[in-house]
């Protein structure tokens, strides 16, 4: 009988690409946030709130994050694996960028998305995924841990909005309609 091909594993977090992440948030706090915070506060999202209780910030200087992430020891391989160079071979955050942390329920950053401002676009692009094979979780698992029911959106910023306009921090959201997995369907049951 024919021999089933093996399936590559599906690439998860480890301790290495989570420090990566976490180095990647704290180069952006040497970089003027202003951009960013505006763009949170025009959609009614307090920015020390979303930094405080997300961990979400602006990269205004790519280059400075990509020069700190090297200063800091990260090779190029350690970027791929973390999902953090593009097919091209370049540092994934091309152009000023807000940075969405995924953290699991023990609060380690996962994964990372971008979201481009509107007037930022050069293409119809609005968010930027980890590039490669690296599983988009559902955003927010961290905070709908320990509760029986949890509201869903579509979009991180939703589900932001709704934190705030309800009052409730049981919240997740997907990123985007067609990102929406069987696997998303066990992490909220």
């Amino acid at each position: 009988p024919p021999t089933p091909t093996p399936t590559p594993p599906t690439p998860t977090p480890t301790s290495d690409t989570t420090e990566i992440y976490d180095l990647l948030i704290a180069s952006c706090l040497d970089q003027d946030q202003t951009t960013g915070h505006e763009y949170l506060r025009s959609r009614g999202i307090d920015p020390d709130w979303a930094w405080e209780k997300f961990c979400v910030v602006w990269i205004d200087q790519p280059k400075k994050t990509e020069k700190f992430l090297k200063d800091h020891g990260v090779e190029k391989a350690d970027l791929q694996r973390a999902g953090l160079i593009n097919s091209k071979g370049n540092f994934l955050y091309w152009q000023p960028v807000l940075i969405f942390p995924f953290f699991d329920e023990d609060r380690i950053p996962v994964y990372l998305e971008g979201h481009i401002r509107k007037q930022d676009r050069k293409t119809k692009q609005k968010t930027i995924a980890l590039a490669g094979k690296i599983p988009r979780p559902l955003w927010g698992l961290d905070q709908i841990a320990g509760f029986t029911n949890a509201h869903l959106t579509e979009g991180i910023i939703d589900a932001l909005s709704l934190m705030i306009i309800l009052e409730v921090s049981n919240v997740a959201a997907i990123t985007g309609a067609s990102a929406f997995k069987a696997e998303h369907g066990k992490q909220l049951s």
